[in-house]
């Protein structure tokens, strides 16, 4: 591979999107508490995170920044004595504390060495600006297995519709309930091998099979027109490079596995992974080998019945449980451990091991890992000031949330009176209006709003009449098929009367809203209603913990407050722009 990648530069725009330089500004230290230190960065991102939760009351005024900045102080505190005591940590902390550092160490090696795999030659960008001439309306059918591809060919052999095929198999959920139809899209929606399958295809034929992230796609051209806009190729470069790279990335990073793995000596013992593989076939011949959403294989447990081959107990044992499959310079790989890779990383779906490959893989994956760890260390990476700190703060984190567990979570743990009395303290909070769900279409002309309304009364999705509706220049606004969420009156003025006049599944007439004439069908209503004890009690116990915490947090910053030189960038603090739109709308709890 170093033979064939050369001297040529990689083009400075991808080299930004591999490798993002950290912003002078914002690693700008703004507090700092003994041997922790706060950027500017990290205050800004801890701000907008405290201040999305309502019942922190933040402001962003400048006297607001600086009140904040004291509460830092006082975590930070509370953080560095946790520092000094490891008593409460258990193995399962500093167990998840490493895969979170070796998480680290791999990023920061891919930045490292990615730039040295990446290939863009101005022939291929030319290539897809040539073909942005051109845009498709396209269907599409993504199953996530071979077993399901050969159905779906099947079908359509027989003369099943596309779009029928793509409603009945497609587990593409964006586009299946709407067989398959993706509407107007450009080339640069789509990677580089994938574009040049599928605008080469004629109307109506379907493509061969194309490989994507999670599934098997076929696409269909339903119809072809020239582009509403491009620009200069000077213009479009850009945006071209951008587009592709993703896949330019797993290209490179397939390159840069095979490379280390050779200096790594990586080897497979052909007979333990020949036994292995009959193993695991005889084992796991039960497992499901489709695709189901409610049993994706990444979501299930040790144990779970509806599983079958995940095993009660280790399913090897003694020997062969310790005999070596892989190894690498500077480590080995059991039977054990590969199996422990196939039940804990998730995938969508059981190998049928019918191959060696399938027990390489697992290898490969498992060892790969450890390797990235390894050559990270070996190049330093580690020890570079901005490393080094990123693991400090891991250990930290470690420590200060074993301590919270183990020392505030007992104490500030309100009981079931306590929760009671709260809640009936604060029943105003959560008496709740009226509430509805809705769906609109909305278009500049009026006949085509009325044709709208009469597809809503049908019970259409808002998406297929924005399909059918398009037309170049003109504009169509629509909600999501799945609706908008809960609104209560005042959130939607123009069309407040349409929303809460309509009796539920009712569609409104033509009503101005913008410029536009929208129409609107009623999905869902929420009467007016006080939320009951038991639908609040996780959120009313995370929220008396929190504020519990923060006093707990207070006390223990004042007893030691003296212990750590304290400093507090207070004109930065005080200059930091915030957002407004972040500011008491609700977000998670603060956990930290």
């Amino acid at each position: 591979n170093a033979a064939r990648r050369g001297p040529a530069a990689v083009p400075a725009l991808l080299l930004a999107l591999l490798v993002a330089a950290p912003a002078a500004a914002g690693e700008r230290t703004v507090l700092r508490v003994g041997p922790i230190d706060q950027t500017m960065k990290e205050f800004s991102e801890s701000f907008h995170y405290y201040a999305g939760i309502p019942y922190w009351n933040l402001t962003g005024d400048p006297k607001g920044l600086e009140r904040f900045a004291e509460q830092q102080v006082d975590r930070l505190i509370a953080q560095a004595s946790a520092m000094e005591d490891s008593s409460y940590v258990s193995p399962q902390d500093h167990f998840m504390t490493t895969l979170s550092i070796e998480r680290i160490l791999h990023t920061a090696l891919r930045e490292e060495l990615l730039p040295e795999y990446v290939e863009s030659e101005e022939s291929v960008l030319r290539e897809v600006y040539d073909r942005m001439d051109v845009e498709l309306r396209l269907a599409a059918i993504k199953v996530p297995t071979l077993v399901d591809l050969d159905s779906v060919r099947a079908a359509l052999g027989r003369g099943v519709p596309f779009g029928e095929a793509a409603r009945q198999w497609s587990r593409d959920p964006a586009t299946a309930f709407r067989g398959g139809a993706l509407g107007w899209v450009a080339a640069t929606r789509f990677p580089l091998e994938a574009q040049r399958a599928i605008w080469s295809l004629r109307d109506g034929v379907v493509s061969d099979p194309i490989a994507e992230r999670q599934f098997h796609a076929l696409y269909q051209v339903l119809e072809r027109r020239p582009a509403s806009e491009r620009g200069s190729f000077a213009e479009e470069r850009g945006g071209i490079l951008s587009s592709i790279y993703h896949r330019e990335i797993a290209r490179a990073a397939g390159e840069m596995q095979e490379d280390l793995l050779a200096a790594h000596r990586f080897e497979v013992d052909e007979e333990a992974v020949e036994w292995l593989r009959a193993f695991l076939e005889r084992e796991t011949a039960a497992a499901r080998r489709h695709y189901d959403p409610e049993k994706d294989k990444s979501n299930a447990s040790l144990g779970q019945e509806s599983e079958p081959p995940f095993w009660a107990q280790a399913p090897l044992q003694g020997a062969e449980a310790a005999r070596l499959v892989a190894r690498i310079d500077v480590d080995s790989l059991t039977a054990l451990e590969v199996i422990d890779e196939l039940v804990f990383q998730p995938t969508l779906v059981w190998p049928r091991f019918e191959s060696p490959t399938d027990v390489v893989e697992l290898c490969v994956q498992a060892l790969y890992y450890r390797i990235q760890t390894v050559e990270a260390r070996k190049r330093g990476i580690d020890r570079r000031p901005e490393i080094a700190r990123q693991i400090r703060d891991q250990n930290r984190w470690m420590h200060w949330h074993a301590l919270r567990r183990a020392r505030i979570l007992p104490e500030v743990a309100p009981t079931e009176e306590e929760l009671l009395r709260i809640y009936r303290e604060r029943i105003d909070r959560y008496r709740l209006p009226e509430r509805r769900k809705f769906v609109l279409v909305a278009t500049a002309d009026r006949a085509a709003a009325e044709t709208a309304r009469a597809r809503l009364v049908q019970g259409d999705l808002p998406s297929e009449i924005a399909l059918d509706l398009q037309t170049p220049g003109g504009e169509v606004v629509v909600t999501p098929d799945t609706t908008t969420g809960w609104v209560a009156v005042g959130e939607n003025p123009t069309i407040d009367t349409a929303i809460f006049g309509l009796a539920k599944g009712q569609v409104c007439e033509p009503i101005l809203d913008r410029g536009l004439h929208a129409v609107v069908r009623v999905e869902e209503i929420s009467p007016a209603h006080t939320r009951s004890f038991e639908s609040v009690r996780v959120e009313l116990t995370r929220e008396t913990i929190d504020l519990r915490t923060q006093a707990f947090v207070s006390e223990l910053a004042d007893s030691l407050r003296g212990r750590y030189p304290i400093e507090i960038d207070r004109e930065a603090i005080r200059a930091m722009e915030i957002d407004p739109g972040r500011i008491g709308r609700g977000g998670p709890i603060a956990g930290r």
